[in-house]
């Protein structure tokens, strides 16, 4: 299991335009679309960080072309690894596994973590009501709970109070899923599901190619 991150604050607008270069058509004018230049960054942080995946684990990019999402809006490669990605503020992180993988980060930013917890599992909520820290193990819990989602597939829309995430690891439907935190940013907090365990996890920060 793999995870490989950067930070939009590295991509200038020189370097993001010489990047774009690099990815398919398709996905230039994916990441065009979009109005926002923070939004435009995560997208195509996003692209590099696979397409750095791929170099490493086949020798080349060719497979950025095979680039599909499924009903979910969750994107795969066929004949490649699971892979999950997620963006918030700065970051995008990407994660690819053997198995099942899902991956979440989420910024600190102010919100009404209490009406969010009415949708965890009582347990969760009830752990949250009598934290120290109510915010940050409201951010523990849901990029956990998300993660988890995401790996499954089945999206954050349901299934939020069917399970909780307070433990390390947890059993659903007849398999053991395993919760491993990153540390990248002390305003972020981050986590990856998956049903490898989290001693195997390699972690690398993302370098720009030289475009």
């Amino acid at each position: 299991m793999r995870v490989i991150y950067s930070s939009t604050q590295d991509l200038n607008e020189d370097a993001f335009y010489d990047c774009l270069r690099l990815l398919p058509p398709g996905m230039r004018s994916y990441i065009e679309r979009y109005r926002n230049p923070n939004d435009q960054k995560q997208r195509l942080l996003a692209r590099l960080l696979l397409r750095q995946c791929l170099i490493q684990t086949t020798g080349t990019d060719e497979l950025l072309n095979a680039w599909r999402t499924d009903n979910k809006n969750k994107p795969y490669i066929s004949n490649w690894y699971p892979f999950n990605i997620s963006h918030a503020g700065n970051y995008v992180v990407l994660g690819y596994d053997e198995a099942a993988i899902g991956i979440d980060i989420e910024e600190h930013v102010p919100l009404d973590y209490t009406s969010m917890s009415d949708y965890f599992h009582l347990a969760e909520k009830h752990f949250i009501e009598n934290s120290a820290n109510q915010q940050l193990d409201f951010y523990t819990i849901w990029t956990k709970k998300e993660a988890m989602l995401k790996a499954l597939g089945t999206g954050l829309v349901s299934g939020l109070q069917e399970f909780s995430c307070l433990s390390e690891s947890i059993d659903f439907e007849g398999k053991t899923w395993f919760f491993s935190p990153l540390t990248i940013d002390p305003a972020y907090t981050c986590y990856v599901c998956s049903p490898t365990r989290g001693h195997a996890l390699a972690v690398e920060k993302f370098t720009l190619p030289a475009c």
